[in-house]
């Protein structure tokens, strides 16, 4: 499991570094669209590419998306995905 976690977390790196440039205040897309997720949306998306077995953008999708149901943050998502109290798949 821990192999896991450490390669999901190499691949949401690699994802973030493809996409994004890290500016003064912290990520920004490198196509014009904000992204401003904290490490802990990454890691969370990063669970859920284990759970779901799923690509990082899929995972980043479904907690939006999940966070836009529920009126809530997609950071409180993450955390919750974080604390094992909200599972995907």
């Amino acid at each position: 499991m821990r192999a896991s976690v450490i390669c999901t977390g190499t691949l949401v790196h690699r994802w973030l570094l493809d996409r994004c440039v890290l500016a003064d205040n912290g990520w920004v897309s490198t196509n014009g669209e904000p992204t401003s997720y904290n490490p802990k949306v990454n890691q969370a998306a990063g669970m859920v590419t284990v759970q779901i077995n799923c690509r990082i953008e899929q995972a980043v999708a479904l907690m939006t998306q999940r966070a836009r149901e529920r009126n809530v943050t997609v950071e409180e998502i993450a955390g919750g995905v974080l604390d094992r109290s909200i599972r995907f798949g």
